[in-house]
């Protein structure tokens, strides 16, 4: 399955065999039917959504018991993007992307999918690997997410 907003996108993954359905994530879902689903992929998503906690609850619930929900987002507090802030500059950072209507940082991100999710991971990408494994909300330039087991 894929799902979208943008027709387009959708036409391109139907080139590839995937099934797709227009839909807004933050209608009722009702375009898929009482489908359940082992996995969701959200890539950089939830930045773009104006209510993200309604969506991850929907997430959950059309999860199968043993679901996992995988994503990314663009961490917008980065040491990097923080100084560039401070500069007053939002150039090369995710205020720079007038569809990004919420900005996460990792502990935001990580509260997020416990309230939702028994298992939750987050990893930090960028270059400064020594320093992403010891303060990842500062250091990484995306967060990977992993949330295993929806609550409820």
């Amino acid at each position: 399955w894929g799902a979208d907003i943008d027709e387009k996108s959708l036409s391109r993954a139907g080139e590839l065999g995937l099934r797709t359905v227009l839909m807004d994530l933050n209608g009722d879902w009702s375009e898929l039917g009482g489908e359940k689903f082992d996995v969701i992929v959200a890539g950089e998503i939830l930045e773009h959504l104006y209510y993200p906690e309604a969506v991850v609850a929907k997430v959950a619930k059309r999860l199968l018991p043993n679901g996992i929900f995988v994503g990314s987002i663009p961490n917008a507090f980065s040491i990097k993007n923080r100084i560039r802030y401070l500069a007053g500059k939002k150039k090369f950072t995710p205020l720079a992307d007038p569809t990004h209507i919420n900005h996460f940082n990792y502990k935001e991100l990580a509260m997020l999918m416990a309230e939702h999710f028994k298992e939750v991971e987050i990893v930090g990408l960028g270059k400064y690997k020594k320093f992403i494994r010891l303060m990842p909300g500062l250091f990484s330039f995306i967060l990977l997410f992993c949330a295993k087991s929806p609550q409820g």
